[in-house]
């Protein structure tokens, strides 16, 4: 019998997937493109991931039982089918990538700075493979069990920083060229939105798929106000060119919480919920990237693709990503184009050929 994860789980699958590890990285680019307009860059962006969100749902929906790759292969034929699957895997894999490297190269940095990143790696992949193995139902109860002590503390964190906004940092507004803001709009909608297309692939599990619709816009602008919130703070509290120039402004903002004289480190707990949503999301990819292959070669067993390639997996990031100044450049200036040619495009062209082919029945 196959797995079932209702609405409500796919909320939470959704705000956690948008979250991410863009919590990370969100101030430091929106912040550092459009400066005090940061804000307004997200809110734009966030209303395209709104609608891009509503339109993965009316995808899930036509795709009935099967998943993104079921439907492609199914829709396209093996030729086009196959090949269009095999960018979508590739994609997969790479997104698998960044998100190791990103929890990898945070937590050696910030935190564990005496552990050897391969360490962390080999960790983190173990625990996914372990987490795959129960399943995405076990997967979606977890998120159900640890979302919302995640929400609160984020929330106490904002509490808590509020004595230290300064609200003349959000001065001027609109003081330069349009273009860092459309810019930095374009790089908030790529990443983390463009993302949401990863859920796709776990389709055939959603009970309740008609209000799936709902579930799609409402975790992607929680999820969006969250990272939108962090941003504004970081640009109240650190200033904006302090939060430019930062590799973490989010951890450096939690850092500047302090209780009296005894309550300090608050940041390192708060830092283990941003990690805990970093792993979700590599759970989440990696998850699709195996139940994609599996799905294309007609694997009886998940596990038969996923340990080959999460040794793969392990290998390959110190060699794509070999330091943090490579993965920010990287993910500036080349990752958006391709994340929004494959959840924004690869979607389109989908939808379209599936909407011709059914006037021609």
């Amino acid at each position: 019998m196959m797995e079932k994860i209702n609405i409500r789980q796919f909320t939470l699958l959704v705000i956690m997937l948008t979250i991410g590890s863009s919590i990370l990285f969100v101030p430091s680019y929106l912040i550092g493109t459009a400066r005090q307009d940061g804000w307004l860059a997200g809110l734009l962006g966030l209303g395209m991931g709104m609608m891009l969100a509503y339109f993965f749902s009316t995808m899930m929906q036509r795709f009935g039982d099967l998943s993104m790759i079921q439907f492609m292969l199914k829709m396209l034929g093996p030729f086009w089918g196959t090949l269009l699957t095999i960018l979508y895997l590739f994609y997969l894999f790479i997104l698998s990538i960044l998100v190791a490297s990103d929890m990898g190269t945070f937590i050696v940095t910030q935190i564990m700075t005496e552990t050897p990143i391969w360490v962390i790696y080999i960790i983190m992949i173990l625990v996914v493979l372990l987490a795959v193995s129960y399943g995405i139902e076990s997967i979606a109860r977890t998120i159900e069990m640890v979302f919302p002590a995640t929400m609160l503390l984020i929330l106490l964190m904002f509490v808590l920083l509020l004595p230290q906004v300064q609200g003349d940092q959000l001065l001027p507004i609109l003081n330069q060229d349009i273009k860092p803001v459309l810019y930095a709009t374009l790089n908030f909608y790529a990443f983390p939105f463009n993302d949401l297309v990863v859920l796709m692939m776990f389709s055939p599990f959603i009970h309740d798929k008609e209000k799936v619709g709902k579930a799609m816009v409402v975790g992607s602008t929680i999820g969006g106000v969250v990272l939108i919130l962090i941003a504004l703070f970081s640009l109240l509290v650190l200033g904006p060119e302090f939060t430019a120039i930062s590799t973490f402004p989010t951890y450096m903002l939690a850092q500047k919480i302090v209780i009296g004289e005894y309550l300090t480190r608050i940041e390192v707990a708060i830092g283990a919920t941003w990690m805990l949503s970093v792993f979700i999301k590599l759970t989440l990819a990696m998850y699709a990237c195996f139940l994609g292959i599996s799905q294309l070669f007609k694997l009886q067993r998940i596990e038969t693709a996923s340990l080959p390639l999460s040794i793969l997996l392990v290998t390959i990031i110190p060699i794509a990503v070999p330091s943090i100044a490579y993965l920010l450049n990287f993910s500036r200036n080349y990752w958006w184009p391709y994340v929004i040619t494959m959840g924004t495009v690869l979607p389109l062209l989908l939808y379209g050929i599936a909407h011709l082919k059914s006037k021609q029945v």
